[in-house]
């Protein structure tokens, strides 16, 4: 009885410590890590530091090319260069001032206000298809006529806004994210047999200017007698059995979007007593295993002196 007292007080001898060590650990993780997003102060996020594949598809894409695009280059300086063309061509626009921070468009446009306790708190992110609106304007105005917006299909659900492309570059694999039903029976289809996609005649191209938010694709995906003419114009009269047919109308549950849940600025915080439960229990496991050899250790010692 004597001996297992001795190796339980011993084995709490081990995990003491451990607990004391690990507690001040994670409270020490668990202190916030403020860095300044104020550009203006000279202070900068080095978003590459931890986000270093994300930051390269935002320097390389056409975001963080805004304002060096060969076609906006010539369109800005045949109008003079005029300085409010960087609202939506640069970063850290001043109307007032008509100055800005930097060329192209960086993290903090998207990324802000800044968030205290980055990188231990989720950076604050507007995923909302209206700040997208702010520069994209006509296309915006257009998916907001869509069956996409009365659904909450926002435009981050299929474009990536880092680099500025789809999410998945097979157009119609991520139309089927949504319409599975409806991408599979056209695929068996003798439009799908002639080459064409999804976007082929729900995303023709727009005939106007490029420039002032004009998309280079129709985002009201509507389908009308304009957009079967452009194949079918010799047809539509002929009886010929490669008359187009309409399209089957979404069903709902074709039409449910993929949800876009905001980032939490509070995450749920780990305790660091089960951390510290946890190097207890290891502590005394270590005590008991070590206790033995501890015994013998002493009796040797004892016995030398003893001699």
């Amino acid at each position: 009885m004597t001996r297992w007292i001795s190796r339980i007080l011993i084995s709490i001898v081990f995990a003491l410590p451990l607990m004391l060590i690990t507690y001040v650990a994670a409270k020490a993780a668990d202190a916030p890590l403020t860095v300044s997003l104020q550009t203006g102060t000279g202070e900068k996020l080095d978003c590459a530091s931890c986000h270093q594949a994300f930051q390269d598809a935002v320097t390389n894409g056409a975001h963080g090319n805004a304002s060096s695009d060969p076609v906006f280059i010539a369109s800005w300086e045949s109008q003079g260069k005029p300085a409010e063309c960087m609202a939506c061509h640069a970063t850290g626009y001043d109307a007032q001032a008509k100055t800005w921070q930097k060329m192209g468009i960086d993290c903090v446009v998207c990324h802000s206000p800044e968030t205290a306790g980055h990188p231990l708190a989720p950076m604050a992110m507007d995923r909302s298809s209206e700040l997208c609106g702010k520069c994209h304007t006509d296309a915006v105005l257009q998916w907001k006529a869509s069956q996409h917006s009365a659904k909450g299909v926002e435009c981050v659900t299929c474009h990536d806004p880092h680099a500025t492309g789809l999410k998945i570059t097979d157009v119609n694999a991520l139309c089927a994210t949504c319409h599975k039903e409806l991408v599979n029976d056209f695929a068996h289809s003798q439009h799908a047999a002639q080459g064409l996609t999804c976007a082929s005649c729900h995303l023709p191209k727009n005939t106007e200017t490029m420039g002032n938010g004009v998309a280079k694709m129709d985002h009201t995906f509507k389908v009308d007698l304009n957009t079967c003419n452009a194949c079918h114009q010799n047809q539509l009269h002929t009886g010929s059995a490669m008359q187009a047919q309409p399209a089957p109308s979404p069903t709902p549950d074709a039409m449910a979007a993929t949800s876009s849940e905001p980032i939490s600025k509070d995450p749920m915080p780990v305790s660091p007593l089960g951390f510290t439960a946890l190097s207890g229990l290891l502590g005394i496991g270590l005590g008991i295993v070590l206790t033995p050899w501890l015994e013998r250790l002493y009796m040797r010692i004892h016995s030398f002196g003893n001699r």
